[in-house]
């Protein structure tokens, strides 16, 4: 019996299960949710540690990300002993490691060519499934009972709560899936790849997140750019087209009656007063992390650390701010400040250089379309708060961990199957 093997095995499936079933489960924001996916983790975890007590041939594989994550951690457990709610504390640890555990597991296990291709596959796919689906409950389509449930926004949800979480999700999903379409040589793959990429631009722009709009476009934009320098001309038409087909599909849909009603709201009406709000929440986050600068008030506090520096006016108990940087200073103090800019400052550096290096189109691809899902939500969280939306945090992860994995010198880069 080849133990290794069948670990790779169930890693790789409980790995699936998760993107498929976090966005499934309403973002997986609820208890239950949330509890389900910590026990695919652990079932992950402990096929990881039998193989590395069987495989006598295991190395640590070094990633730029190492020591920033574990740092991260330390500080959030450092941070927990002060915590003004140690139960809110212990739940925001266990998401923190969920987090980067899969983030260890993937780089060290998910290096063979089939293996990445499957995992880029089933994003795409699970992100398809959700355009779609969406645009049948926002068209008035039938609905599970399970989905069917009220929201108070006009732009597309599909199975998410809120339209810029449904958002952050297709602008991690769309570069992914520009890359496997890079990366594909077979005809009728690139049409698959192509239709899935038409449906989920449709479904980005009937969020009607202009966060996720421009963060959408932005990512586009930097992947273009970073594929025509790496190229120089080769191929250069495929993405120029992949892009531009994309581009149209947004702007055709973004010239629809609601995208429309939803641009003219910037400056006037409900809109206006609701990003007013936003601004006075986020500097009165900055209030309260300059009255707990070091460790902060503890992980996972802030929905109770926040409530007696509301702005004036503002009775609503907020859960998060519109801002996931400052959100986790706020916890856990200002060093976090400077772990998240190094793990950007690493992410992208180590990105650039093994999109640079990339010596295969399955390699460029995936590199390129983590990288610039990456670069997507990390843009958005400047104006949400989708990185505590489990199922985006997760795909986040996922696709931090591919574009590590995808060209690590120590690993190998990306394997063909023996």
């Amino acid at each position: 019996m080849n133990i290794p093997r069948i670990t790779y095995r169930i890693i790789e499936i409980c790995l699936i299960v998760l993107l498929v079933f976090t966005p499934l489960a309403r973002g997986t924001v609820q208890v239950w949710a949330v509890s389900v996916a910590h026990f695919i983790t652990l079932v992950m975890l402990t096929a990881y540690l039998l193989r590395i007590i069987f495989d006598a041939q295991f190395q640590w594989v070094r990633t730029p990300l190492d020591l920033p994550l574990i740092g991260l951690f330390l500080l959030a457990v450092v941070s927990s002993f002060s915590s003004i709610e140690w139960y809110a504390s212990l739940h925001a640890i266990m998401k923190l490691a969920n987090y980067i555990i899969l983030y260890f597991i993937i780089v060290h296990t998910m290096r063979e060519r089939d293996q990445v291709r499957r995992v880029a596959y089933t994003i795409t796919i699970v992100g398809s499934f959700l355009a779609l689906f969406g645009m049948i409950k926002y068209l008035g389509g039938i609905c599970p009972p399970w989905w069917d449930y009220d929201i108070t926004y006009k732009g597309m949800v599909a199975t998410f709560g809120c339209k810029n979480h449904l958002a952050g999700y297709m602008e991690m999903v769309i570069p992914i899936t520009i890359g496997l379409l890079v990366a594909e040589r077979k005809g009728w793959k690139k049409a698959l790849c192509a239709f899935c990429l038409f449906s989920l631009c449709v479904a980005l722009t009937l969020s009607l997140s202009r966060g996720g709009w421009m963060s959408g476009v932005f990512a586009l934009s930097f992947m273009l750019i970073v594929y025509l320098l790496k190229r120089k001309g080769k191929y250069r038409d495929l993405m120029v087209t992949a892009v531009g087909m994309t581009t149209v599909v947004v702007m055709t849909v973004l010239a629809s009656t609601p995208a429309i009603e939803k641009l003219e709201t910037l400056t006037r009406g409900h809109d206006l007063l609701n990003s007013q709000a936003r601004t006075a929440v986020c500097a009165s986050t900055i209030d309260l992390i300059r009255n707990h600068p070091f460790l902060g008030t503890g992980p996972g506090t802030f929905a109770i650390a926040f409530t007696p520096h509301r702005p004036a006016g503002v009775n609503a108990m907020y859960l998060h701010t519109h801002n996931d940087y400052l959100h986790c200073i706020s916890e856990t103090g200002i060093l976090t400040a400077g772990l998240i800019l190094w793990l950007m400052v690493a992410t992208f550096w180590s990105g650039i250089r093994k999109i640079m290096a990339a010596d295969s189109r399955l390699t460029l691809g995936i590199s390129l379309g983590s990288l610039a899902g990456i670069v997507a939500i990390m843009g958005h969280s400047v104006v949400d708060f989708n990185l505590h939306i489990m199922a985006n945090a997760m795909l986040f992860t996922v696709l931090a961990a591919l574009l590590m994995t995808a060209g690590s010198k120590e690993a190998g880069g990306i394997r063909e199957v023996s």
